[in-house]
């Protein structure tokens, strides 16, 4: 039967009566306050792959919800409830406990997904480690305006593994993430060696964040017992504290080759950064499929970062294998040859300080892995970098070696590595001042690196900067205040711009720790040497060598004890020095005969074997020649100089010091230097001596202000 009741209520004014304007008020509101608390909080807990779902789930629910309120809210007017609602409320009861069964279910699941990652947290906030003090005034201040907001350090992941033998995992989980960023070119990637020395969960993320020049920071931690990984990580805005972003990936060692990609493409969308699709691909890329290699070239990594830290044989042996290992695996592991090819032409290289390797073997099977490389992916930024490192260390093709680098470059342009590259073989070339450049521009990247700022005050020597190599070489103290290599170089630069007090003040600061080192002890000679100071001197050497040192050690304390007896003027127990000196340093000759070369020229002259002086010499010379390198010729230049000023041979020193003077040469000979090192007393007093330093006493730049320098040979004669 037709209803003909024209006094039913019209559509709108049904909804009225079922106060749906209400239930739609009502919904948006709640959905609003849900969405804005699940952005906020799920990403705290891991969840924040599940604000889209819930987004959806919240749009879907709004026609169930009006169906609902339609079936199930009365009309305010009992006697006009239409009859359809009658006959159905029982449906609208049914499904309202459908949804409350899903509701429950979807709770229970997710509880089960975070119960294990809140008891990580538990376990990261019971175990976290002591923050590494850091001070405000470590590194220059570096302004928040010059900072990108597209920028980020990947701090050491933490190994919250029973098994402490697992911290290989986690150290090399963070490598491999640093990769993936470091394909990112819109990105700002500190390399690994800035942040190793911090904790993995620091409090002073602020102050961190400004020394390494980055607006973020990730954190991380890796938990594997067995077969199982668990990796959690979490971007954080260094600024305001606030989490941007944060993930827990559970995995097992046959599904894990793509969670380094996975978080970085996270990142780039966190911090809206722009991905090619060459760049998009690459992210998407495993390194390799097989787990027993990632295994061994994780283990690999872990050994090679111990390596650089410590340059012990064991330590770079124990990569080599473990890359090797990797290969062997998966012959197609482009990474792991790349690798694997640098640390052989490394341990291959002349001037390497790895010690008691077969050198020989070493150049044949970098040549091996490189090529193998440049097989696997001829247009890589591995395969370019595979050829870049066994061109500079193993050929010395200076030229091919930058080209390789530069194509690195093009490829990886945000690669601290590719810049390392480019800035050292511009140094060996020459060409200081791109070299410079260069370091500056990998700095950024590697803010805390001491090897690049190492080079890059190298560079400022050569440059004759001494104020610029001085302001470096502070840094690298401020970084690591026990740091050898950056107290006896500071010292150097002040010895070179003229500058002794503050070169004995540098020595004086130095801790313990690296006053007892056998260099330490040499620079202070050197100093005293400039002071004229030949009973402090002869104090220092005393107890310059243990018995366990070499003999080209032992070689060069017998060295400078005769320099110092010389100096002073009693010539018969100086040559007695020289003669046990001569010996030592012949034996030295048959194990490093580039090193001891010099040195035993220097020997022979004084001892009065011309011929054998300049055989020596020359020979220094040669080997230096054959290595291609600007920079180690310069050193043999100035050794046959001072050789050739001692036995006599005047115009030829006075003409090679010329040269030297002409050049970018300022980390081994300036017009300061020449002033007050007695090696020069032989033609001091010759007037093409003096008209020489007067010649380029102008030409001096940068040059750290000193106080005026007495070059008599009267302060502590005797």
């Amino acid at each position: 039967m037709v209803n003909t009741d024209n006094n039913s209520p019209g559509f709108f004014a049904r909804l009225k009566q079922h106060h749906i304007y209400r239930v739609v008020a009502a919904y948006a509101v709640g959905a609003w306050i849900v969405m804005q608390a699940a952005t906020r909080v799920f990403p705290y807990f891991g969840w924040s792959r599940a604000v889209p779902i819930l987004i959806i789930i919240l749009l879907l629910g709004f026609p169930v919800v009006l169906v609902i309120a339609w079936m199930l809210i009365k009309p305010t007017d009992p006697a006009k409830q239409d009859s359809w609602q009658r006959r159905h409320w029982k449906l609208g009861a049914a499904l309202s406990v459908a949804v409350v069964i899903l509701v429950v279910i979807s709770g229970f699941y997710a509880w089960r997904f975070s119960k294990h990652h809140t008891q990580l947290l538990a376990m990261v906030a019971t175990n976290r480690p002591t923050a590494v003090p850091v001070s405000a005034s470590s590194v220059p201040p570096v302004s928040a305006t010059t900072i990108p907001t597209k920028s980020i350090a990947v701090l050491p992941f933490e190994n919250l593994s029973s098994d402490k033998n697992n911290a290989y995992f986690a150290s090399g989980m963070q490598d491999m993430i640093l990769t993936k960023l470091a394909d990112i070119g819109d990105l700002k990637v500190i390399a690994r060696t800035s942040t190793a020395k911090y904790a993995s969960h620091p409090d002073n993320l602020k102050i961190i964040a400004q020394q390494l020049g980055v607006a973020t920071l990730l954190e991380g931690s890796v938990q594997k017992s067995g077969n199982q990984v668990l990796i959690n990580v979490q971007l954080i805005d260094a600024n305001t504290d606030n989490h941007l972003w944060a993930e827990a990936y559970q995995r097992n060692l046959h599904n894990i080759f793509d969670v380094e990609g996975e978080v970085a493409q996270q990142v780039a969308l966190a911090l809206n950064a722009r991905l090619s699709q060459t760049e998009t691909a690459r992210l998407g890329t495993a390194p390799t499929q097989n787990p027993q290699a990632y295994d061994s070239f994780l283990r690999a990594e872990y050994d090679a970062n111990r390596a650089y830290a410590n340059f012990k044989t064991p330590d770079f042996e124990a990569a080599v294998r473990n890359y090797s290992t990797a290969t062997q695996q998966d012959s197609k592991f482009l990474l792991a040859w790349s690798r694997l090819a640098q640390m052989q032409s490394l341990m291959a290289w002349t001037d390497s300080p790895v010690l008691d390797v077969n050198r020989k073997q070493l150049a044949a099977q970098a040549k091996q892995s490189a090529r193998r490389a440049e097989d696997l992916a001829p247009q890589s930024a591995e395969a370019q970098m595979a050829q870049g490192w066994y061109r500079l260390y193993v050929l010395t093709d200076l030229n091919g070696a930058l080209s390789a680098f530069q194509a690195a470059m093009e490829l990886e342009p945000q690669n601290a590595e590719a810049l390392y590259g480019v800035g050292t073989t511009y140094y060996h070339l020459g060409r200081f001042d791109a070299s410079a450049e260069t370091y500056q521009k990998a700095a950024v990247l590697d803010p805390r690196n001491l090897n690049i700022l190492s080079q890059l005050a190298h560079t400022y020597e050569e440059l004759r900067r001494y104020g610029q190599a001085e302001q470096v070489i502070k840094q690298m103290l401020a970084i690591d205040p026990a740091s050898l290599t950056a107290t006896i170089n500071l010292a150097n630069v002040h010895i070179l711009a003229g500058d002794l007090d503050g070169a004995q003040a540098v020595l004086d600061a130095a801790p313990a720790s690296v006053q007892v080192d056998f260099r330490y002890s040499l620079r202070q000679v050197e100093l005293m040497l400039c002071r004229r100071d030949y009973t402090g001197a002869r104090h220092v050497l005393l107890s310059a060598v243990p018995e366990e040192h070499t003999d080209l050690d032992r070689g060069q304390v017998e060295e400078d004890f005769g320099d110092v007896e010389w100096a002073a003027g009693n010539h018969e127990p100086a040559r007695a020095h020289y003669q046990r000196a001569a010996m030592l340093l012949e034996a030295a000759l048959m194990q490093s005969p580039e090193r001891a070369r010099g040195d035993l020229s220097w020997v022979y002259a004084r001892l009065g074997r011309t011929q054998e002086a300049l055989a020596q010499a020359q020979l220094f010379l040669k080997d230096r020649q054959a290595a291609k390198s600007v920079q180690r010729e310069e050193y043999a230049l100035a050794n046959l100089a001072a050789v050739q000023a001692q036995i006599g041979q005047v115009d030829e020193a006075i003409t090679g010091l010329d040269r030297l003077l002409a050049m970018p040469t300022g980390e081994f000979i300036s017009v300061p230097l020449l002033k007050m090192d007695p090696t020069w007393d032989p033609i001091r007093k010759d007037p093409r001596f003096q008209a020489l330093l007067k010649k380029y006493e102008k030409f001096q730049t940068d040059v750290i202000p000193a106080p005026a320098i007495s070059t008599s040979a009267e302060n502590g004669h005797g």
